[in-house]
């Protein structure tokens, strides 16, 4: 379970990366680092990689099992589809064996 965890942990830090250069490259006159992406790219990939952001630290929340409470705010669980399939491909199946 804790691979899983950390598995996780290094896909949020690769989506942090990858918002902090798209927000930069939304700017069209003082940007701060080289331009990677159109700033009217980047200004639509913001608020999808956003949401992206957020359902994977609800998924994060939810593998450690603390409540996710503080990246809802007035949404409910049930709102996040995407965090199911990010709770599907993270968590450990456990496999039950009878032996006989």
């Amino acid at each position: 379970m804790r691979q899983n965890i950390q598995a996780l942990q290094g896909h949020i830090k690769e989506l942090v990366k990858r918002q902090i250069i798209t927000k930069a490259n939304r700017k069209t006159v003082k940007i701060s680092v080289e331009r990677t992406i159109e700033a009217e790219e980047a200004a639509w990939k913001v608020p999808i990689n956003r949401a992206e952001l957020r359902e994977h630290y609800i998924a994060y929340a939810v593998l450690r099992g603390k409540d996710p409470k503080d990246h809802l705010g007035s949404s409910t669980l049930e709102e996040f589809t995407g965090v199911v399939n990010i709770l599907a491909a993270y968590n450990e199946e456990v496999v039950c064996v009878d032996e006989e």
